[in-house]
């Protein structure tokens, strides 16, 4: 089963935007969205329980809710480790695969995903970087993210120390692009 892992604090209007899309990749018993809701003040849970009963019941969609006021240690606003930590928590999936909620999936990573062995680490290639919000789409396996201990709060770092710790342990990159670019954060 492959897990892709969310976080929405704050950002619903762009959930709204990419849950259906991203739904569509989901699969009973195959692949769940896990929804991360962080902190929230937009109504998200009532926003799910609403308009996706049938994904929630089969387990298609599942969501965890938390709150509470941990600052990063770098002194950053956000820490998104520390969060992505909540989506894995929920994860049933043999692979997890961080999917911001302003995030859209497509086939080739998908493909890829199914693919991955159990010491790949998936990221996006670094020539197709843009500075608009695809860098922490990470693809591992849950017990090598285990192994490694998880997210480390290295405050906004916390996606590159994954991966370093990752490739220290001897872990191969697995590159992919993403085909469809993610929501502007401006709104």
């Amino acid at each position: 089963m492959i897990s892709l892992c969310t976080v929405v604090s704050g950002r619903l209007w762009q959930l709204k935007k990419t849950l259906d899309h991203n739904l569509d990749f989901t699969r009973v018993d195959e692949v769940e969205l896990c929804i991360a809701v962080y902190n929230d003040r937009d109504g998200v849970v009532d926003y799910l329980v609403e308009n996706y009963p049938d994904h929630l019941v089969d387990g298609r969609l599942r969501y965890v809710e938390f709150a509470d006021t941990y600052m990063p240690i770098d002194g950053s606003a956000f820490a998104c480790g520390h969060a992505k930590k909540y989506s894995h928590s929920i994860a049933n999936g043999e692979v997890l695969f961080n999917l911001d909620a302003d995030n859209f999936m497509d086939d080739e990573t998908m493909r890829k995903l199914k693919g991955l062995r159990p010491k790949e680490i998936l990221i996006l290639d670094p020539r197709t970087m843009l500075p608009d919000g695809r860098a922490g789409r990470i693809g591992l396996h849950k017990d090598l993210y285990r192994r490694l201990g998880g997210y480390v709060d290295k405050g906004r770092s916390d996606d590159i120390d994954l991966v370093f710790r990752a490739t220290m342990m001897g872990c191969r990159t697995v590159y992919h692009t993403c085909a469809i670019p993610p929501i502007s954060n401006e709104e």
